[in-house]
């Protein structure tokens, strides 16, 4: 029966290490090529999708679940963000973010403390021009 569990807890590391080393991998070129600023302790769950052609600050103590396997009301989703050419997006402290969407083309701030549910879509843009000209 031990050997039995010790074979399982071998098999169990051996298919989950690879992929948490990989998104590890993936979150680090992301938030780099990105240029992304970022505090102490960060902790990002799965992979985080990042777009930007501008600056993204985030404060300490921020954690993303992205992925049905670290939240179970995702529907399956990841964790998405894009910031315009002139945008920027400010994250405050003690942040949490899980299967977030969220689009800056000008400026989001969100401020410390804060937690975004599952699936939370946030833009600062509807993507189109409201000018009836345009």
């Amino acid at each position: 029966m031990i050997l039995r569990q010790i074979i399982i807890s071998g098999i169990s590391f051996f298919i989950h290490k690879p992929a948490k080393i990989y998104n590890y991998l993936y979150n680090d070129f992301q938030l780099r090529r990105a240029g992304v600023k970022h505090g102490k302790h960060m902790q990002i769950n799965g992979k985080l999708h990042i777009h930007a052609g501008s600056g993204i600050e985030i404060g300490d103590y921020f954690m993303a679940n992205s992925g049905l396997k670290y939240n179970a009301t995702s529907g399956g989703g990841e964790s998405y963000i894009a910031v315009g050419a002139n945008g920027r997006l400010i994250i405050g402290h003690h942040v949490g973010i899980s299967n977030l969407y969220l689009t800056a083309s000008e400026l989001i701030e969100i401020g410390d403390y804060t937690m975004i549910g599952s699936n939370c879509m946030i833009a600062d843009t509807d993507f189109h021009s409201v000018d009836e000209a345009a």
